[in-house]
Parts: C-alpha cells; structure tokens; sequence
C-alpha cells in the first residue's frame, strides 16, 4: 500500500475516493466539507438530512460523487457516546472504512484526516492500521464461492495536508505493526491440526530468521535435560510432542536493557483429563495467542530494531487426554525446583509458562512480560474486550498500560492478592495448579505465575476474552484478533525510549 500527501483536494487523481470526517453531525475539516458541498450543489448535505445519518463511530455512509471523473465519497463516523475520541477512536473508524471500501473494491482513497491527542504521528498510525487491519481475511481454506472475485485491498492512500516527515514515519511503524497483527491472526486462526507445537516452532524460526533473531528449539528431550518437568508435564497426552522457541534479538551496540516477552502456546486445548464440555472446545486451537503475539511482537521488533534486548519465548504444547496425559493428583517440578500438585488439568498454560518464566529470566531478561489466555474467569470478570493484567511491581505495570493505551488496547490491573496464596496451598507440594474454585480464577492464576519471575519485575497479561472475535467490528474480522500485539510491540519500543 503506497502512501503519499496531497496539499488540496485539487491535487486528488482522477477516480480516487475521498473520506471525511464527522463528530456526530459536525465535520472534522470544515474548509474540506465546505468544498465538496460547493462542486456537488449541496448533494452530500442533503442525503445526510434523508437518511437521518448521525455520524456515529463505526457508520460510514457512501455518497456516490457526480461527473466521469470523480470517485465516490465516504462520509465517515467518529461520534462514541461512551468513550472520549482518541487515536483508537480514529482507528476504528479507519477499519469500518477500510471493510467498506474493500466491499465496494475501491483501491484509491484520500482522507481528510483530524488529528486526535495532538498527535499527527500517532493519528496517522492509527488510520493507517485500522485501513490495513479493516480489510484482514483469512481465507486460506477457501471461504468463497467457486469464481467469485477475490477481495481488492488499497494500493493508494493519500492524506491531506499532513506533514511529509510525520507521515513517514508513521508509515513505516504502522506498516510493520499491521503485518503482525496479521501474523498473529494468521496463527490463532490456522486449524489445530495443522498448527501442532513443532509446525508452530517451524514457523516461528522462519519469520525470526527472516529479519535477523537468533533462533533455538528445545525439544523434548531438550526440556527433559533442562529439568522443565512442568512444561512436559503439559504435551505428554499428545501425539504432538512441545517445543519450547527462544527468540533473540539483540541490537548494535549496548542495549539500553533487556526485556523478556513469554507466551502461551497451547496449539489445542481440550482440557487434558479434565475434559472440557464440548461447545468450549470450539475456539481452543486459539489457546496459543499468547504465544502468537509474543511471535508477532518479535519479528516487528527485527524490523524496527529498537536499541533494546529482547528475548522472546514461546511455549508450544498440544493438551490432550490419553493414557500418558497427566493425571490429576500428579505432582512434577519446574525448572526452579518448585514441586507444582496438578489437581486441574485445564489448568495447562501456567505450567508451561512457569517453565518458560524461569527459562526467560535465566536468559539475562531484567523485566519480564507474559501473555496468555489463561483463565476463562477473566473473560467472566471483564468481558471480551478487556484484558486483565497483574503485576508484581507497579512501576513496570504503569509502564506496560501507558504502552497499551498508546497502542489502543484495554486492559485492567487486578490484585495479586497474598492472602488468595492460601488457596493454592498443597499438602505434598510447594503449590498447586488450581484452586479449582470459582473464587478469583484469574487472580490465583497470576499468583501461581508470580512464584516463576525468579525475582524479576514482571507483568502478566490475561487475553481470554479479546483474543477471540465471534463477529466483524471494526478493524476486526471474526476470529483470532491478534490482541497483545500491538501493546507488546509499543512497550518495546517505549522500554527503548525510557
């Protein structure tokens, strides 16, 4: 998608669409509304009076432009009762337009684009992503008629009067941070039987190798010399043995820190011996997210290169039920000699990430972050646009949602609570896996986490609910969202900064 700047709307080429900007029933650009009133006699004021359009976030109304030479106009909503409009709001509205547009196949679009938080650079990101990301599919197994036209994507987008420099490197961010996401999305959408933990690692060592990390694969045979008795624990039921994936990069120079990115990888999760009911199984080939977004997050940092280490670690394993699978009652120990009572055993990624948590920070990591989908309490606790997020100090956790807010992702800080500690007490291990109680779900299990950060600070991001679209909304496609992503990947860049 080639991106450029036009200085008035006499510069826009032949055929090309145009969108503007509404508050409600206010234009954003004022002087670019009075212009388009003034060539088209007042046309697009009037159907608005007609179709009672309110300029609400995510409405984009079509004006079909008169004359042989002129593109179609989209009259673009940015109005949110509940929310302030802030670069988010401009990427929403962005992907709205941006699956509009592709419905229409339109190719061209310039934008009269208002500038939101102050911010040109961030602004335009916003848009930018939200275009990109509104026209996702994934339609690798073919979800279209036989001989219907394949969807067209934009080619050309230009904005009005923005700065040529700011614009730049708004393009080169936003390009990288939408073809994550993508990534990401790619991942959790991809069937379970053909994403199994080692295709996975495969994958993950091409796009690491492509832009220059340092790639290792343990096997099992490597995390059973390594003593990751709780990760193994996790892949044993399956015919699909784990991977443990370190992901390196490390810039020129002295890095200005070193960071450590861990995600869960469970390729499927059918519960292990603790069978899940089957309707909760249908979007388990997800429940490796954590580990798609830590992916995603890397291969975008090889590309950015910010003056930061980061170690990248992804936790691949396939949790099924078999004469081999843990059992309930089992006790195994992690790689810092802590023994763990397996009393759930869908209870399965913080075992792995426990493992991979202790792995990370033997690595030299000095701040730790890990994402996961890992209790459906905090889907129960904050819905499915919200993510929780605990941390063990508070600094680093003001940090990482200072990240997150700039990359327009929500997420809510829950207490690591000490005094829930007394429900994961075992009588012949160190702690249990579960407190296979419905009390706290999501906070017991960042506590069971907490005791794997080998003293580090580290955050713990809960994506049960929004890692999963069930509908299109916005720049969402339904399926896997690639949420996290954009946090992980702002936080980096933000770490580098600090």
């Amino acid at each position: 998608m080639r991106v450029a700047v036009l200085r008035s709307l006499d510069e826009l080429p032949v055929g090309t669409a145009l969108a503007v900007f509404f508050d409600g029933g206010t234009p954003t650009h004022p002087d670019v509304w009075s212009v388009v009133q003034h060539r088209y006699q007042g046309g697009p004021g009037q159907l608005i009076e007609r179709r009672r359009w309110k300029g609400q976030l995510g409405d984009v109304l079509s004006v079909p432009w008169l004359g042989p030479e002129a593109g179609p106009l989209y009259l673009v909503g940015l109005r949110d009762e509940n929310h302030p409009m802030t670069s988010e709001t401009l990427r929403k509205a962005c992907g709205s337009l941006g699956r509009l547009l592709q419905v229409d196949r339109v190719d061209r679009v310039a934008l009269a684009l208002p500038v939101l938080e102050n911010d040109v650079g961030l602004s335009l990101r916003a848009a930018l992503e939200g275009l990109r990301l509104g026209q996702y599919s994934f339609r690798k197994y073919g979800t279209t008629e036989p001989g219907e036209p394949e969807p067209m994507g934009l080619e050309q987008v230009f904005f009005l009067d923005v700065p040529e420099a700011a614009l730049t490197s708004a393009v080169a961010v936003a390009a990288v941070v939408a073809d994550a996401v993508a990534l990401a999305r790619d991942l959790v959408n991809e069937p379970p039987a053909y994403l199994y933990p080692a295709r996975l690692a495969e994958i993950a060592a091409d796009y690491a190798s492509s832009v220059g990390l340092a790639v290792r694969i343990y096997d099992e045979v490597d995390l059973e010399a390594m003593g990751a008795q709780a990760f193994l624990s996790v892949g044993r039921g399956s015919e699909a043995p784990p991977r443990m994936v370190h992901l390196h990069y490390r810039p020129e120079g002295t890095p200005v820190g070193v960071l450590g990115l861990v995600g869960k990888g469970i390729t499927f999760d059918s519960g292990g011996l603790c069978l899940k009911q089957p309707a909760s199984m249908l979007d388990m080939k997800g429940d490796m997210a954590g580990a798609a977004a830590v992916l995603a997050a890397l291969w975008a940092v090889g590309r950015l290169k910010p003056p930061v280490e980061v170690h990248g670690v992804l936790c691949c394993a396939e949790n099924m039920p078999s004469g081999r699978a843990s059992r309930p009652g089992d006790v195994v120990r992690a790689m810092n000699g802590k023994t763990i009572e397996i009393t759930n055993t869908d209870a399965e990624g913080r075992l792995v990430l426990a493992d991979g948590l202790v792995f990370t920070a033997r690595q030299g990591a000095q701040k730790l972050v890990d994402v996961a989908t890992l209790t459906g309490a905090a889907t129960v606790a904050l819905g499915n646009q919200i993510a929780a997020v605990m941390s063990n100090d508070e600094a680093l956790q003001q940090a990482f949602l200072a990240s997150a807010r700039r990359a327009g992702e929500a997420f809510w800080p829950l207490p690591l609570e000490k005094d829930y500690k007394a429900l994961l007490k075992s009588d012949i291990a160190f702690i249990k896996n579960s407190a296979n109680s419905r009390e706290a779900g999501t906070i017991i299990g960042g506590l069971f986490l907490s005791e794997f950060t080998e003293g580090r600070p580290w955050v713990h991001l809960d994506i049960a609910g929004p890692f999963w679209a069930e509908k299109p909304a916005f720049y969402l496609a339904a399926g896997g969202t690639g949420f996290s992503t954009r946090s992980l990947i702002q936080f980096v860049l933000d770490q580098a900064e600090a």
